[in-house]
Order: structure tokens, then sequence, then C-alpha cells
């Protein structure tokens, strides 16, 4: 059983990255702002700082408790913002559109967010499994 207060420290701990690296990411943003700022279906101008902020911080978070754990959230926010990166320019949304597009032998920064956050999850839920078969299971 985790303890109570280490799940609350842990939690502290993660909403504190989480609002520093936010904030040193609207101060100096890498590659400039408009690698950072999008515009909506609506028109208005959103940030893209919060993502990679909070899955760093709940990678550390998560990490804390339970170090599998904290790999699946790494790998899925360092997935989650390649996607972001690469796939700025692209129209295609969804999981039905990069599917679509890998079975025509593209692969779309989606499809490698899709099969990359699958496949973290998969070692991460291995990984935190205690007997030999859970393991085989948790990886299919």
């Amino acid at each position: 059983m985790i303890n109570r207060a280490r799940r609350a420290t842990s939690f502290g701990l993660t909403a504190a990255l989480t609002r520093a690296v936010t904030a040193a990411l609207r101060t100096k943003a890498p590659g400039g702002r408009d690698r950072w700022e999008r515009k909506n279906y609506a028109g208005c101008t959103v940030e893209l700082y919060a993502g990679p902020a909070s899955a760093l911080a709940a990678a550390v978070g998560a990490g804390r408790v339970r170090p599998a754990a904290g790999f699946a959230v790494l790998a899925a926010g360092a997935c989650g913002d390649y996607d972001d990166v690469a796939g700025a320019g692209d129209a295609r949304r969804g999981f039905g559109a990069h599917l679509a597009a890998l079975r025509d032998g593209e692969v779309t920064s989606g499809a490698v967010k899709l099969f990359g956050i699958s496949a973290a999850g998969l070692v991460a839920g291995a990984l935190l499994e205690e007997r030999a078969v859970d393991k085989v299971l948790a990886g299919w």
C-alpha cells in the first residue's frame, strides 16, 4: 500500500513543478512563441506550455510513487510533444485519420503518438506486475 503522506507530497510537488515549468516556458519559449502558440477552431490563440510542463511534473510525481508509472507518463508526454511540434501543419486529426494515413503507407506524428503511448503503457504495466503470468498478460 502506498503511504498517503507520500502521495500527498508527490501531488504537491507535481502542482508546484507544473506551475514553475509553465512560467519558465512562457518567459523564454524555446524556438520562439510561434512554436508554442496555435489558433484553435474558433480562431483564439491557445498556448502549448502546459502540456510539457504537466507531463514532466506528473512523471516526477508518479515516479516518486511508482517509477514505472513515471516512465509511462514521461513517454506519453514526449509522444504528445512530438505530435504538437511535428504535426503542427497537418490538418488530419483523430485516430481514424492517422490510421487511414498509416494504411496508405504514411506514418504521421499522430500515429507515432498513438503507438508510442500504447507501447509505454504496456511496458509500464509489465513492470508493475509481480507474477510472471501477469507480466505477460500486461504486455499483451
